[in-house]
């Protein structure tokens, strides 16, 4: 029907979809599930759609009445338009550092490894290595409940370097124990190890793990 009468109708549906392609993870698999920036080209299309679309339903409700159908258009386009304005000054609140915006994407996908480890990393910036610590384990026990080995083996990762920069000793050493517990052969927590064994002043067993390291890379 809109295809005959209103073509540009039409056109503005099949813009939006085909704008979606490349991005719908399904023709190209995508890490990104959902993605502001997917949409910029394809809104043309909706822009298209509801333009046209608003024209013809008000051509037919008020053919003969000009000025009542231009008054109508005007209000709808302002309502339109105020709407979008104010979901924009809101949206643009979460986008005022990287803090502020990685914390609206835990609101969104709070179980998301990524936005997890992006949150840490932001109060790490801060100075404030607890909320890091609290951050990471959150991304650690995600990984670990999707089966996810390297995810896990990053956020120890991640968990002891909070740990050693926060200079807090007992939970780097319980994090490196854990860690090597279930990696035993990962040459960078070793290295993390003998780190903590040097700050410690514990230099035979540091001086052993880095003659172990030595030796693996020869």
């Amino acid at each position: 029907f809109f295809y005959r009468k209103v073509p540009e109708v039409s056109f503005g549906i099949w813009w939006f979809f085909v704008g979606l392609l490349p991005v719908n993870n399904v023709l190209n698999p995508l890490n990104t599930i959902i993605n502001e920036r997917f949409l910029y080209f394809s809104s043309i299309g909706m822009a298209f759609f509801f333009l046209f679309l608003t024209q013809f339903l008000l051509l037919r409700v008020f053919a003969d009445r000009v000025v009542m159908r231009n008054v109508i258009f005007v209000i709808i386009l302002l309502a339109v338009l105020t709407a979008f304005s104010s979901i924009t000054s809101m949206r643009l609140k979460d986008w005022r550092n990287s803090k502020t915006l990685w914390q609206s994407a835990l609101r969104v996908a709070p179980l998301n490894y990524r936005n997890l480890v992006n949150t840490a990393s932001e109060f790490e910036k801060e100075g404030k290595p607890r909320e890091a610590v609290f951050y990471y384990e959150l991304a650690f026990r995600v990984a670990r409940g999707g089966g996810w080995r390297d995810g896990e083996l990053n956020a120890f990762k991640l968990l002891i370097d909070a740990a050693h920069r926060g200079s807090d000793r007992v939970k780097e050493n319980f994090f490196i124990q854990k860690a090597l517990a279930e990696f035993p052969h990962d040459e960078a927590l070793q290295f993390r190890q003998a780190r903590f064994y040097f700050d410690e002043a514990r230099y035979k067993e540091a001086e052993e793990v880095f003659a172990q390291l030595v030796l693996k890379s020869r």
